[in-house]
């Protein structure tokens, strides 16, 4: 046998290592991808059941909710507390629609989360809240949240 055979035998077995090498990382980043797919889920899940369970154990909050997503007259404290609702809300959906457009939430998974923040935009004390405060919200979410929202007109029907 001669060198030259040798050295080609080399380069093959070379290939063939770089090749191997190539799918087992193509695995691991796969399996990553996955991981942190779940990880992400299982954060987001855990955001919006806490907020829901603040609000379940705590009647004020509730109250103050309630009142300010019916659009009834509230005193200024019950606003600045609606205010800082809305903020904690929000800045969760805010969270879940970056992660969505990120690809680390799947359309399923994305569509009962999305399907709950439309819930609340559909309430008629939401639009007055949103005209005050939308620009605290980044740009994407932003116009999200205005395709989405029915601000009522002067005949009180929807407009959008």
């Amino acid at each position: 046998m001669n060198w030259d055979a040798i050295g080609a035998i080399g380069q093959m077995l070379g290939s063939i290592a770089v090749l191997v090498t190539l799918v087992y990382l193509a695995a691991q980043i796969r399996q990553n991808t996955t991981s942190v797919r779940a990880a992400t889920f299982q954060n987001i899940v855990g955001m919006a059941t806490t907020f829901a369970h603040d609000l379940a154990k705590d009647p004020e909050l509730r109250r103050v909710m309630n009142l300010g997503l019916s659009a009834q007259p509230m005193s200024e404290s019950d606003e600045r507390v609606f205010h800082l609702l809305m903020i904690s809300f929000l800045r969760r959906y805010e969270n879940m629609h970056y992660q969505s457009r990120m690809g680390l939430l799947n359309d399923g998974q994305w569509q009962g989360l999305r399907e709950s923040l439309l819930r609340i935009l559909r309430r008629p004390g939401f639009g007055s809240w949103w005209q005050d405060n939308a620009a605290t919200m980044n740009a994407d979410f932003r116009e999200f949240v205005d395709d989405h929202l029915v601000l009522p007109n002067a005949e009180g029907a929807g407009s959008r």
